[in-house]
């Protein structure tokens, strides 16, 4: 018996990665906050280093959580995401997506018993869009 249900991961990814498609604003966000991540969630990207100057890449909680991505609209307010896979696996789900500025995206989602995310990895291709 598989843990997750694929179709509900699936649908859920796919909303999260056309999330900002017609005109981002943080009250939707909110609600992403609070349904999609554990309030102590982990978060590590390269662009934590460069937004926040922070050599961990680590934020921890949804208020930082939610400082980050709002630094990130601010800095791309066309930012756009275009779905190119969805990844099961047995504690979550790895979403595959290209960025408005061509660069490939991979989250990688650890989740709870209640389909929240408790951890996320955010990996960015290296090779030129």
């Amino acid at each position: 018996m598989e843990r997750f249900s694929q179709e509900f991961l699936y649908q859920c990814s796919h909303w999260r990665a056309s999330a900002y498609v017609g005109g981002p604003n943080l009250l939707t966000w909110e609600d992403i906050y609070q349904e999609h991540y554990v309030p102590s969630i982990r978060f590590t990207a390269p662009t934590v280093i460069s937004r926040w100057n922070k050599p961990d890449g680590i934020l921890i909680g949804r208020d930082e959580l939610r400082r980050h991505f709002k630094r990130g609209l601010d800095l791309a307010p066309h930012l756009h995401f275009e779905l190119i896979d969805v990844l099961m696996g047995v504690d979550g789900v790895t979403i595959i997506y290209r960025r408005e500025t061509g660069a490939l995206v991979a989250d990688i989602v650890v989740l709870d018993e209640n389909y929240q995310g408790v951890e996320v990895h955010a990996y960015y291709g290296v090779t030129p869009p």
